[in-house]
């Protein structure tokens, strides 16, 4: 009993010491200096569009919160080394647009500028293009759980050197609008739009992203200069406004994107960034990218799309 009477002020004694050296180091950190942040994808199939803010300091706990366009930028275009105009923003907040379709196979840069911050600029190409893509073996059957599935198979033929993809899917959706007047009221159909379909592909899995169906992307490495076939299947259920299973034939639309180095390392990367903010466990991952002066992504991509009918009751 009385060596456990020494032992207990010999604790007290650690505990005090230890709390008596813990030191409390004011480090001066450098006041952070906003960068323009530039994020553009430019393609064949699109005008140029610029969302453009500032970097945010990492202390700041609105970093996430404000993603809406600055005013008082100044963007100029060009293709081939010539000048092809400056970006415009029309409103407060909105991102800035230049009305001008890119050209395949064409390199493009961009010089941005806003007082009080550094010049940014930037470049990248309108990569070659793939063969347009073709479609056969449409082929509706039901799982295990006596769900509909749609699968096909997609094939075309890739240029020889190095090149990535992306490949998205959509399908015609009828946009109803609501009529009343004093005897009657109903739903009407005013034209379409797009929606993305998420997919799973079959087989061989080139995708970068084995867990996810809202992005496929991938290189040519293992097919390079040769025919690419993949099958992919997908869950679609037509309902009419009224919520009535509606299985008519749809238009679908299989894009298939031949992109830039720089867009496949920007979206890898923060695809990747993206996953491993809610895993203590995962790696941070860098995000790519290619605005000197600045942050950001200026990256250009080659679209092909096929569009082609499918009717459930063949």
């Amino acid at each position: 009993m009385k060596s456990l009477k020494n032992t207990i002020p010999f604790f007290v004694l650690v505990a005090c010491i230890a709390w008596s050296c813990e030191t409390i180091i004011d480090v001066d950190l450098p006041e952070h200096e906003p960068l323009l942040v530039v994020n553009s994808y430019f393609g064949t199939d699109t005008t140029f569009t610029f969302d453009v803010s500032l970097s945010k300091d990492i202390l700041d706990d609105d970093m996430y919160n404000d993603s809406r366009s600055i005013s008082g930028v100044d963007i100029e275009v060009f293709e081939d080394g010539t000048s092809i105009g400056k970006a415009t923003q029309t409103e407060e907040y909105e991102s800035y647009k230049l009305y001008y379709y890119p050209k395949p196979e064409s390199q493009y840069s961009i010089r941005a500028s806003r007082s009080g911050h550094p010049v940014i600029q930037s470049q990248d190409v309108i990569p070659l293009n793939s063969s347009k893509p073709k479609v056969d073996k449409v082929l509706f059957t039901s799982n295990e759980w006596g769900d509909q599935v749609t699968r096909f198979t997609y094939s075309f033929e890739d240029p020889a050197g190095t090149n990535y993809y992306e490949v998205l899917l959509y399908i015609d959706q009828p946009m109803y609008e609501y009529y009343e007047d004093e005897d009657t009221s109903y739903h009407y159909i005013n034209g379409t739009f797009k929606e993305q379909l998420y997919y799973n592909n079959v087989g061989a899995d080139l995708n970068e992203f084995e867990d996810t169906g809202d992005i496929t992307l991938f290189s040519d490495e293992l097919f390079d200069g040769k025919q690419h076939s993949q099958t992919i299947e997908f869950y679609y259920y037509p309902y009419n406004y009224d919520g009535q299973s509606d299985l008519e034939e749809s238009q679908l639309h299989l894009e298939v994107r031949s992109v830039s180095e720089a867009y496949y390392k920007y979206r890898v990367s923060r695809t990747l960034q993206q996953d491993a903010e809610d895993n203590p466990f995962a790696e941070a991952a860098q995000v790519y990218n290619n605005i000197e002066g600045g942050f950001g992504i200026f990256a250009g991509y080659n679209s092909q799309t096929l569009t082609f009918t499918i009717d459930p009751d063949e």
